[in-house]
């Protein structure tokens, strides 16, 4: 059994670092249940009554909040950090996962960095959105053009209250499946996982010749697969790459990464969306 004492104190020791002084008893109270990850062991999220207040990044060890989170540490805190207040006019489009732009900040956390996770607040100090900070609080202040904050939106499923879908500038990037709890990945949030990640996990390797009919939302034949991450196990979401390292399309995995690399023959990864696909559906 997990020290769940010890875990209290490191989320809390996280939220007083990143958010300020004290924010972490208020955010995360003894009730707390903290999730760990079943591939590293380390702490990934954190709930409280069933509600996710916030997720543990692992590329830098801070916090992405989720609107409920947000509420709690905005409703909670007397010394506010890292918020941004909008324009009344602003609002409809902010709430949807829209981003935030300078003109429309009326008021900001000077000491706001770029990279920061952010709480996006309207007039009425009630929260609209969470994102990342892409100036610092005083060129929000400034400027009169220009990108402020990219929103990332959680929409939560009516019927059940859970989390359903992840929007970054109102582009869906993954979907929560209540099946299993896991991700199913959009093309965007693919390319988004591909190209900021170092280390990459469940990515499958195709040849070119294969390109033009994976891109439309065929399956992966194991005869195609040129590499892969070996440690793919089947029904795992997986993302399919070009020999060039470019997202083809996003689909689950049938075999392992292994018999994906030995086996000539057979369906390796069935296609659930290729980029051809995806585009057609938004227009």
């Amino acid at each position: 059994m997990r020290d769940k004492l010890t875990a209290l104190r490191r989320i809390r020791t996280i939220a007083n670092y990143q958010f300020g002084k004290d924010v972490g008893k208020k955010l995360f109270p003894d009730e707390v249940k903290i999730v760990y990850s079943k591939r590293t062991g380390k702490i990934r999220h954190v709930y409280l009554d069933g509600e996710l207040l916030a997720t543990l990044r692992p590329t830098n060890g801070l916090f992405s909040l989720t609107i409920k989170g947000a509420k709690r540490m905005i409703g909670n805190v007397k010394k506010r950090r890292l918020w941004v207040k909008i324009s009344a006019e602003a609002e409809a489009f902010i709430a949807k996962g829209k981003s935030v732009f300078a003109k429309h900040v009326v008021d900001v956390d000077s000491e706001i960095r770029p990279q920061e996770e952010v709480v996006v607040i309207n007039e009425k100090n009630e929260v609209l959105a969470v994102g990342k900070a892409l100036l610092t609080g005083k060129e929000m202040k400034a400027f009169k053009r220009g990108v402020a904050v990219r929103v990332r939106r959680i929409v939560y499923s009516k019927r059940t209250g859970k989390i359903r879908h992840v929007y970054l500038d109102g582009e869906l990037l993954a979907t929560l499946r209540p099946t299993n709890g896991l991700f199913s990945l959009t093309i965007k949030g693919a390319k988004r996982m591909i190209g900021n990640v170092k280390k990459r996990r469940l990515w499958v390797k195709v040849s070119a010749e294969a390109e033009a009919f994976i891109v439309k939302g065929k399956s992966v034949f194991a005869k195609h697969v040129v590499d892969v991450d070996s440690e793919i196990r089947p029904q795992e979401e997986v993302v399919v790459l070009s020999e060039k390292n470019e997202v083809l399309a996003v689909g689950r995995a049938l075999l392992t990464g292994k018999e994906m690399k030995a086996f000539k023959r057979g369906v390796a990864v069935r296609v659930r969306r290729g980029i051809v696909e995806e585009v057609k559906k938004k227009h």
